[in-house]
């Protein structure tokens, strides 16, 4: 069952690990991050950092595993300054490294998300900045620390009391006066961009903001640029609801035609920064795959014909991450394989069940709606357990949690467990728990969503016994 989407998945997450790895070149040096943190003590700690912020793919820098006193250390070449943070369940902590520094930070203590943050579809660990031992003023991450808090400040005053283009302009003076000692290229261009964001608080035009963008140019590894970026130009063809340009965007997309938004953003917009022009394309097409106006098929269509106009190798990997998560459930596509444990702790594949129609239901033994979802999905095997098979994947479960359940479930149906399920809900879409999706015997998602009801049951009918 390994088909279309699982295999763009998985090259797109190694083309975008290629990528990354592009801006750590043989002048690298190595950086080193250390600290004590006893409540970790045996777990494994990861220090990341995002390879792009438009499908947020996380690139991994090092890992430590934790020792008994608490101790771990990571040990990362760099050759330019990187935003990397450390992943913990709840939270995540930021840190900027620079080539050749040592770093000696701390940690919270160690807390897991309870099981309704599990479930929820809307919950963000809470960011934060790494404490570090000994920071001083004039360090780099001392500088960044309180250029942000004063960049905090103008920001919340123009959204309190008005945004007029002189008084941002006047913000931003004030701004590059107080913060003179920034005169590293990464933290010249972290200042353009954050300014770029004030900017686009205001009354200024949009066209006027993005002539700003494109002389200011991209750096996808200044993480200002995708703060930037994203805010500039999120839900951008929505913004022009009722306007020419919406219409214009409309029928691109209707007609799938790739050539013509690129010359859009050029002639329309101004934008002949060629790098920020491909990437502005993937994103503002990207955010119409959820936009009921616009039909998914041709959002996705219009994505993969600009492959090839693409210029770069990065831009057109990023390209196949985009659609694979776009085309995550799309029906008529295949759907991932992935491995999951049966509730005798067993590794099964959903590929192993090729052949046949297969309704998963992604569900948790903790929510309500489950068993009576199971006790229907019984009537739903005895009816067409010649062609249907039913899978109930169990997320954010253990093996023994699945215990209680009868005996005569397990027999009838699939009891997984799956050991990744933050994963798995990503590739699959499946932004809430319960979900349910129906795969055809050749292994493409035929229905996303339907529960299990009488509506279902006709429908499978139909499908199913040809009726």
């Amino acid at each position: 069952m390994v088909g279309f989407s699982f295999r763009k998945h998985f090259l797109c997450m190694s083309a975008l690990v290629v990528m990354a790895l592009g801006a750590f070149d043989a002048r690298a040096e190595r950086t080193v991050v250390s600290g004590v943190a006893k409540s970790y003590a045996g777990k494994e700690l990861a220090l990341k950092c995002f390879s792009d912020q438009i499908v947020y793919t996380e690139r991994l820098l090092a890992n430590s595993v934790v020792d008994e006193s608490g101790n771990f250390t990571f040990v990362v070449d760099v050759d330019s300054p990187v935003q990397a943070f450390v992943p913990m369940d709840v939270c995540r902590g930021f840190i900027y490294l620079e080539p050749g520094e040592t770093y000696k930070i701390s940690l919270p203590e160690y807390e897991e998300r309870t099981l309704p943050q599990k479930l929820d579809p809307y919950f963000q660990p809470k960011d934060f900045l790494l404490s570090i031992e000994g920071l001083k003023k004039g360090d780099f991450n001392f500088q960044m620390m309180e250029f942000d808090d004063a960049f905090d400040y103008f920001s919340m005053k123009h959204l309190v009391y008005g945004a007029k283009k002189d008084s941002v302009l006047a913000s931003i003076e004030n701004m590059q006066n107080i913060f003179p000692d920034l005169t590293k290229p990464y933290q010249r261009e972290f200042m353009d961009y954050r300014f770029l964001l004030l900017e686009n608080l205001s009354d200024m035009s949009k066209d006027s903001v993005l002539l700003h963008f494109n002389k200011i140019g991209t750096n996808v590894y200044n993480s200002a640029f995708w703060d930037a970026f994203n805010n500039i130009l999120n839900e951008f063809i929505a913004q022009t609801g009722g306007s020419e340009e919406f219409y214009i965007f409309k029928k691109i997309v209707e007609e799938e035609n790739a050539k013509i938004l690129f010359a859009m953003l050029q002639n329309r917009y101004g934008v002949t920064d060629v790098n920020l022009m491909e990437l502005m394309a993937i994103k503002i097409i990207a955010d119409l795959a959820n936009n009921p106006i616009f039909n998914k098929e041709n959002v996705f269509n219009l994505l993969h014909n600009m492959y090839g106009l693409l210029s770069s190798e990065e831009n057109r990997k990023l390209l196949i991450a985009v659609e694979t998560l776009v085309s995550s459930n799309f029906i008529g596509t295949y759907a991932s394989d992935f491995e999951a444990f049966d509730h005798e702790g067993k590794a099964r594949k959903l590929s192993d069940l090729k052949g046949k129609y297969v309704y998963i239901n992604v569900c948790n033994s903790k929510v309500d709606k489950t068993l009576k979802d199971l006790n229907v999905l019984m009537r739903f095997h005895d009816a067409y357990k010649d062609n249907l098979v039913i899978v109930n994947l169990f997320l954010y479960d253990e093996v023994e949690d699945l215990a209680h359940y009868p005996a005569h479930f397990k027999a009838k149906m699939k009891f997984w467990q799956m050991p990744n399920p933050d994963a798995f809900r990503k590739i699959y879409g499946a932004v809430n728990v319960p979900s349910y999706f129906l795969i055809d015997p050749e292994g493409k998602f035929l229905m996303n969503g339907a529960e299990p009801n009488d509506e279902l049951r006709i429908l499978l009918q139909r499908i199913l016994l040809k009726q």
